[in-house]
């Protein structure tokens, strides 16, 4: 398949077709070019904060 493919997005709104999933990021499907579909997670770095 041809490089372009990589980093599409897919699904959601941040997801991208990568050859291979970043830290931090969760696999949540297949791009048509077979390449995994990759959701960051928000703030990967920091947790978020939980407040009542």
């Amino acid at each position: 398949r041809n490089e372009f493919d990589t980093d599409k997005i897919c699904g959601y709104g941040t997801a991208r077709c990568r050859r291979r999933c970043k830290t931090g990021e969760f696999f949540i499907g297949t791009c048509p070019n077979i390449y995994p579909c990759c959701l960051k997670t928000r703030n990967a770095n920091r947790p978020i904060p939980l407040t009542y």
